[in-house]
């Protein structure tokens, strides 16, 4: 085997080459001999993996007839284009129908819950309400509006019990949020001295 060098370039190459390009006739000699190389008698239905060729389907959307390969027609690819196949969707994996669906209830990035029920005059456009909303509805007896703030007394925002939630005002809730952070903040500092004066 060749021992490999690096050209001017910068590039590996056996230590036969010397540099030299290939001549156009043998380039045109060995792309010859390369087309040639291709089987006779095993294409379309000589092939041993001959499927019929394309069949007729309709699209799933709008009834045009289509030719498809048989293979592509197991894969559920029976749409003209995309449009059609979106136009398909639209609707029909939504809530409980989606294929990810978990039962209507998740934790939102925040760390709220919130609870599928698309109907509601608080939903977002995903179709979730946050559950502490559901609750203080129930606790109060009526709709909680866009101007109102559900606050958590004890800071844990999937503590969703009636009697952890209050409602309040967009002012009154700023107040709050800053007192109970001060309050966090004195707990904090009550521990770290606390911890100071026993480790001495």
């Amino acid at each position: 085997m060749d021992k490999l060098i690096r050209n001017d370039k910068g590039q590996f190459v056996s230590g036969s080459w010397k540099g030299k390009k290939r001549s156009p006739e043998s380039v045109s000699k060995s792309a010859a001999k390369r087309k040639g190389t291709k089987r006779p008698g095993v294409t379309g239905s000589n092939n041993l993996n001959w499927k019929g060729g394309k069949s007729i389907v309709c699209c799933e959307n709008c009834g045009k007839e289509l030719l498809r390969y048989p293979l592509r027609i197991t894969r559920g690819n029976s749409f003209c284009n995309l449009k059609c196949k979106h136009e398909w969707q639209k609707g029909k994996f939504v809530g409980t129908d989606s294929p990810s669906w978990r039962g209507g209830r998740i934790v939102s990035k925040e760390g709220y819950i919130e609870i599928h029920l698309s109907t509601h005059h608080r939903a977002k456009q995903n179709g979730f309400v946050f559950e502490h909303i559901l609750v203080a509805e129930k606790k109060y007896g009526r709709e909680i509006m866009r101007g109102e703030h559900i606050h958590h007394l004890n800071g844990i925002k999937d503590d969703n019990r009636p009697e952890n939630l209050v409602v309040l005002t967009n002012s009154k809730h700023d107040k709050f949020s800053r007192i109970h952070g001060l309050q966090e903040r004195i707990r904090e500092l009550e521990n770290q001295l606390a911890e100071k004066l026993l480790h001495g």
